[in-house]
């Protein structure tokens, strides 16, 4: 019966060549990021990662004797309102993590 259940289990752990692994290593590598795209485009809004809750902000200006003047522009943060966002959330969620953590002494 050891015998029987030994030479299982040495027939099924065979070494593989090398062709074998590049196609295993390649059939993980696409069930991974195919499940991580899966999982981020489920839970992406849940999280309020790149979520719109409002407008960019608009410019500040200033009118003087008749002439405008633009004191911030936000038009060159434009691209990376998105990534600003997600990083406060992030950062948000992170600390009430900690807070919820401390909070259990």
């Amino acid at each position: 019966m050891l015998h029987s259940i030994n030479s299982a289990i040495s027939s099924s752990i065979t070494p593989i060549d090398g062709e074998d692994y590049a196609n295993y290593q390649s059939e993980v590598n696409s069930n991974i990021s195919s499940t991580l795209d899966t999982a981020l485009n489920k839970y992406s809004n849940v999280l309020g990662l790149n979520s719109n809750y409002g407008s960019a902000p608009k410019n500040i200006t200033i009118t003087l004797m008749g002439d405008t003047y633009t004191i911030l522009n936000y038009s060159y943060l434009d691209n990376y309102i998105g990534i600003i966002r997600s990083l406060f959330l992030s950062l948000a969620y992170i600390y009430g993590f900690l807070t919820l953590i401390r909070g259990q002494k």
